[in-house]
């Protein structure tokens, strides 16, 4: 249908997503797009800038010269006015793509998912919270310290909202080259997440190394086994 200009790229794209939706929010907003509300937006701005155009090509293809003195008065004045509008109508443009573009990826987030990592030091706790919050058993649960090598993902439905939450290595000084690698991993599925989780115990509440780095707007600290006595 898109090849055949039967319909655009937008409503190509929302009719995949409708598809591929997986909880009610990603439902609507692929209905949303497909009805053509985005369209009419990037629409709208395409008429303000031909219109922009329109008048700035006016303004190149009729010169002043050698015209009259009154209508030279007359012309100057509309020129004003022209202008004006001009920079109205490209502060207005300009001011809404700014908008379009400073969504906090909202669209993107309910098509992808919205990312958080667990992190933590070893032995914190952080497989048995992805366990409780997917409540099923998706990661190996052990009293051993550095079980989780690589990122365990499990995709969960959150009031309609799509959620990705992984389970990641767990952060420390090794000397094992594998385990080196999933602490490698862990530390960019953290910074690439939207949340982070960060997972500590009484035994380790000195968790500079990545505390240090983390921003503060998107970073929980969870305080594990407080029931510990420490001796």
């Amino acid at each position: 249908a898109f090849q055949n200009e039967k319909i655009n790229l937008l409503k190509a794209e929302s009719i995949a997503d409708l598809i591929s939706a997986e909880t009610e929010i990603q439902r609507q907003q692929a209905i949303k797009i497909m009805n053509g509300k985005s369209a009419d937006q990037f629409n709208f701005l395409r008429e303000k800038l031909l219109k922009i155009l329109s008048h700035v090509e006016a303004k190149i293809d009729f010169p002043d010269e050698d015209l009259p003195e009154d209508n030279l008065k007359k012309i100057k004045q509309e020129s004003a006015e022209v202008l004006n509008e001009i920079k109205n109508s490209s502060d207005e443009v300009i001011n809404k793509i700014k908008k379009i573009l400073n969504d906090q990826k909202v669209g993107e987030r309910i098509r992808e998912g919205f990312k958080i990592a667990i992190v933590g030091p070893t032995n914190a706790g952080k497989s048995s919270l992805m366990n409780y919050l997917s409540n099923r058993d998706v990661a190996i649960v052990s009293e051993i310290a550095g079980t989780t090598r690589d990122v365990i993902e499990t995709h969960l439905n959150i009031n309609g909202y799509p959620v990705i939450i992984s389970d990641t290595a767990g952060i420390r000084d090794s000397k094992d080259e594998i385990e080196k690698k999933g602490i490698k991993l862990a530390l960019k599925k953290a910074e690439e997440s939207d949340l982070k989780i960060v997972v500590l115990h009484p035994e380790n509440l000195d968790f500079k190394p990545f505390l240090e780095g983390s921003n503060s707007e998107n970073t929980i600290v969870v305080l594990n086994k407080s029931d510990i006595k420490l001796g």
